[in-house]
């Protein structure tokens, strides 16, 4: 699979050196302007943020020691600048959680950040699901396409940017809808993003009648990937301007028709070929939200932007789709013609939130063999 492919280093020359140089010192300084927490754990965030070029990986007690084993065993004692970037950054926001004693507390650290960025979207909120009552199932998937362009973890705000897809699966997507009675969808960011799934999810149920899972984060990650709570407060927010959606998503729930799993595999530095054997059902569609759940299929390993993505999932039981903007270093499939043409444009286009894709990456399909019984 991957294992012959280097992972991705923190460079200081490249994104991910930024990304500790810049973005999470921006971060946890939010954080703490927040005021969610005592003196003493802000003063131990502050340390945090002062110290990233010299904290070293220990062993804390809020990481399943089933999902983070091996990490410990590799890199306990190192410091955590010298890690591979995906390693890095796990760790880095589980240090965060163990700081700001998140099993205990019950405080999402990032929960200001994410209400700040609820309060300014109404008016878009309204105006998309007005919008969304004309659309087909194409719309539905563009929109949450865009939606994934909304990361408080960026120092661009979503809203800044307009993408443009150069490698779009959709039709293949769209013409697979049928075979399938269950949609999985390991999801990304809350807020708009967020958003966006609940309105794909109604679709799904409503035009396939599809039995629906949502994959979500057991703890904080990544400022704005989606934890229990964070669905709560959507739709209480909605409520109060879109009754009826909101009611049709909680009956849903109610109903089973959608299933909500927190998980703490998410949490961890484990990627898809490392997955728990029962978390995902093998016989439903996979749809993959996002920049981190992106990375997970490939190992975050140094790839050519031209490497076949099928080449290297092969471990994966299920037909799966990802949907994202580019916001890493990685990206595959795509012709060689394409990629010189995105490197004479602009050399940093894996990462600037501009570019994005709706990509098979897996090459398995589901097989009907006749009307009566569907097997893979």
């Amino acid at each position: 699979m991957f294992d012959s492919y280097p992972k991705i280093p923190i460079n200081e020359e490249a994104f991910s050196g930024m990304t500790f140089r810049v973005r999470y010192p921006k971060i946890l300084t939010d954080v703490i302007q927040s005021e969610l927490f005592d003196q003493r754990i802000t003063q131990e965030l502050e340390n945090l943020k002062q110290s990233l070029n010299t904290q070293l990986v220990d062993r804390l007690s809020n990481t399943t020691a089933a999902y983070w084993h091996d990490f410990y065993v590799e890199y306990e004692g190192k410091k955590l600048i010298d890690l591979p970037f995906f390693d890095a950054e796990v760790y880095l926001f589980a240090l965060i959680n163990s700081i700001v004693q998140y099993d205990t507390l019950q405080i999402d650290p990032y929960s200001k950040i994410k209400s700040a960025d609820l309060s300014q979207s109404q008016l878009a909120f309204d105006r998309i699901l007005a919008s969304s009552k004309d659309w087909d199932t194409k719309d539905f998937i563009l929109n949450n396409l865009h939606g994934n362009k909304s990361d408080l973890s960026q120092l661009v705000h979503g809203d800044e940017v307009a993408i443009e897809v150069i490698l779009d699966d959709s039709q293949t997507l769209i013409g697979q809808l049928p075979r399938y009675t269950s949609t999985e969808i390991i999801l990304d960011n809350t807020g708009m993003e967020l958003f966006s799934d609940l309105l794909l999810v109604d679709h799904l149920i409503d035009k396939y009648d599809h039995q629906i899972t949502l994959h979500i984060k057991a703890a904080p990650l990544f400022v704005s990937d989606v934890i229990d709570e964070d669905i709560t407060k959507l739709l209480d927010f909605l409520s109060h301007h879109q009754e009826e959606f909101v009611q049709r998503i909680k009956t849903y729930i109610k109903q089973g028709k959608i299933t909500i799993v927190a998980h703490n595999f998410w949490n961890s530095p484990g990627h898809f070929d490392t997955i728990p054997k029962d978390l995902i059902s093998k016989e439903s569609l996979l749809l993959s939200k996002g920049d981190a759940n992106y990375r997970r299929f490939f190992g975050d390993r140094i790839l050519d932007s031209a490497t076949n993505a099928f080449e290297l999932t092969s471990y994966l039981k299920n037909e799966a789709f990802a949907i994202r903007t580019l916001k890493s270093d990685i990206q595959t499939s795509l012709s060689t013609e394409l990629v010189q043409s995105l490197n004479s444009r602009n050399k940093e286009w894996r990462n600037i939130g501009k570019f994005a894709v709706i990509q098979k990456v897996s090459a398995r399909i589901l097989k009907i063999p006749n009307s009566s019984q569907k097997e893979s």
